[in-house]
């Protein structure tokens, strides 16, 4: 199954409407392509309540740590997490990365050069 992946700096409206923007978009399109389609979308933190409530609406949401993160930015240093992370949970690499601004946009750009370098290989 085809698998898009967002990343956001927080799952809500932290930090700011971008986030908020995020959720909505995922969850319109976990409403709309959910069953073609896996929608994904990797945060810094995420409790287990919003992964469980996301899962209820076609979205798997991915945290990469227990704990909230001090910032509210996404590293790009970070992509390489982000693969293994996606990889590891959903058993599948994505085909599609969405960063929406300059906090998640560098991180995405950066995962999908690595996994284009990939495929060449």
């Amino acid at each position: 199954m085809p698998l898009v992946t967002v990343l956001a700096t927080a799952w809500g409206p932290a930090s700011g409407g971008i986030n908020t923007f995020n959720v909505d978009l995922c969850l319109a399109l976990g409403r709309r392509i959910g069953d073609a389609v896996t929608i994904a979308c990797v945060v810094p933190f995420a409790t287990l309540e919003q992964i469980d409530a996301a899962r209820a609406q076609y979205v798997q949401l991915i945290r990469l740590a227990e704990l909230a993160p001090a910032a509210d930015s996404f590293e790009e240093s970070r992509a390489d997490e982000v693969i293994r992370v996606v990889k590891e949970q959903l058993k599948t690499d994505s085909q599609w990365w969405i960063g929406h601004d300059v906090h998640s946009g560098p991180v995405a750009l950066r995962c999908r050069d690595i996994c284009q370098e990939a495929d060449v290989r």
